[in-house]
């Protein structure tokens, strides 16, 4: 009788000490991936429910691997999840070696000589939900010569969204895309950027996902693409559009660099995603120097209570050191009562005060990566917020110097001004640009971006003379992080002699 109640006591104290975990952590019915395991173990849970199934039971040992100790149903609502969600992104490269191997990742998602396996398949398909929320996954490498419909996603039938898949290298012998090599589902707000390529001489390629998608009679049926765009220069594809079926349409460059909101050929890019009243305002379309950008992270955009607030042109690339600042509604401001409040997240859903008492902010060194908004007391105890978010801040420039030729520093109109090396070592990719400045005065906030100065070389005009000029550089490293850095000064541009 002893010994039994004391193995029973051991038991109850075993079991008391055991901890479960909630993989739902929003409660929304997506189960949290935040590594690349979970991300892998997305393949033995094709309907994304979190639930066993007929999964057999060495896959489903794979899957608990990933997500030991479960709370009932992973933690789900009363109603079940119906799919999974990245909270953080992920980087295939996981070494960070530049090279993404064997080294990076074992078990069932890595084929030595082939790369990463895709999730799903023509007849396991991946029919739960995937949402991104504006995050990303780095460095996918696939390298399937006798393999088809390759891509992170080998066959979907659910619903993708708000995600990106970068720097991705993708090779098969026919039906490839980044993201999907074959789509019967819905794929909403997502971008690629990287290397597809076929080995076939007539085969089928997507940068995001294949045109084309084969039914069970092994038919070929166009799948329906809309408001989606391509590179025509990175592509290589220079006509204007797809040679065959309704794909992305080709555009230059500059055509999909210098749109800044939901207007032009981004006109319907504002979606509601999350079925609550209101679009999402899900791109963050930069300066006019860079392509859009998912910026989601499950994001309210609607009025924080009390009125909008007017946005800066620089406030959706603020950047340390670089002052932003916000203007209130007539009828706001002659109710303001009380100090401005600046606030930061780095969600976009828990805020926290930072200083700034008024209505202008200089982003500091502890405020990158995050978002920032202004608020403002009202009168009657209301409050005005900022409307839209804008995106994170950036760090400050940094980046070996840019220098200009002799001769630069009395410009005159007319006469060519060169900067030299204006990409920093390390950049994989830089947009250029030149500001005139009244003055010289830091922070630089009066400074004028000129349209379609896009290289080296600028050419001062009439509007310039009595102003200071700079370039400056938007460029990526190859961790996919955006920043920027400027010249010098020049002297003020004086009229042609």
């Amino acid at each position: 009788m002893l010994i039994a109640l004391a193995a029973l006591l051991s038991l109850s104290a075993s079991a008391a000490a055991q901890t479960t975990n909630d993989y739902d952590s929003d409660n929304d019915g997506y189960i949290d991936v935040d590594s690349l395991a979970k991300l892998n173990a997305v393949r033995y849970d094709l309907n994304g429910d979190g639930a066993r199934g007929t999964v057999s039971v060495s896959d489903w040992a794979n899957y608990t691997a990933a997500f030991p100790n479960a709370a009932s149903g992973m933690g789900c609502p009363s109603a079940g999840c119906v799919g999974y969600e990245l909270t953080a992104s992920l980087d295939l490269d996981s070494d960070s070696d530049g090279d993404v191997d064997a080294s990076d990742h074992s078990g069932n998602y890595w084929d030595t000589g082939k790369g990463c396996q895709p999730i799903g398949s023509a007849t396991r398909q991946y029919s739960g939900n995937f949402k991104g929320n504006g995050h990303t996954i780095n460095n996918l490498f696939i390298n399937s010569s006798g393999g088809t419909e390759q891509g992170l996603f080998e066959w979907v039938t659910g619903r993708i969204e708000t995600m990106g898949v970068i720097n991705a290298s993708v090779s098969a012998t026919t039906d490839v895309g980044i993201l999907a090599g074959s789509n019967r589902g819905t794929i909403v707000a997502c971008y690629t950027t990287g290397k597809v390529e076929g080995l076939l001489t007539n085969t089928y390629l997507g940068g995001l996902v294949r045109i084309f998608q084969r039914n069970r009679l092994h038919k070929l049926q166009h799948s329906i693409v809309t408001n989606s765009y391509r590179d025509i220069i990175s592509s290589g594809c220079t006509s204007g559009g797809t040679n065959r079926g309704s794909g992305a349409v080709g555009k230059t460059p500059r055509q999909l660099q210098t749109v800044t909101s939901y207007t032009g050929i981004f006109a319907n890019w504002n979606a509601n995603l999350d079925s609550v009243a209101g679009n999402d305002d899900p791109w963050d379309f930069g300066n006019g120097m860079q392509y859009p950008m998912l910026d989601y992270d499950g994001m309210s955009t609607a009025t924080q209570g009390g009125l909008a607030m007017g946005i800066p042109a620089n406030w959706n690339a603020p950047i340390v050191g670089e002052r932003v600042g916000v203007s209130l509604t007539a009828a706001a401001q002659s109710s303001r009562n009380g100090a401005w409040v600046w606030e930061k997240s780095t969600n976009g859903d828990t805020w926290d005060p930072i200083s700034g008492p008024s209505f202008e902010y200089n982003p500091v060194a502890a405020d990158a990566g995050s978002y920032l908004r202004a608020k403002a007391p009202l009168t009657g105890g209301s409050v005005a917020y900022t409307r839209i978010l804008g995106g994170r801040v950036a760090d400050s420039p940094t980046g070996s110097a840019v220098t200009f030729l002799s001769g630069n520093a009395s410009p005159q109109v007319g006469t060519d001004i060169v900067a030299t090396n204006p990409v920093p070592s390390g950049a994989v990719d830089a947009r250029l640009g030149w500001q005139r400045c009244p003055n010289t005065a830091s922070p630089h906030t009066d400074c004028v971006y000129i349209p379609s100065s896009w290289c080296e070389i600028y050419t001062p005009v009439a509007a310039d003379v009595g102003n200071y000029l700079r370039m400056y550089v938007y460029y990526a490293t190859s961790t996919g992080v955006w920043t920027r850095h400027e010249t010098a000064f020049t002297g003020q541009v004086a009229a042609s002699q």
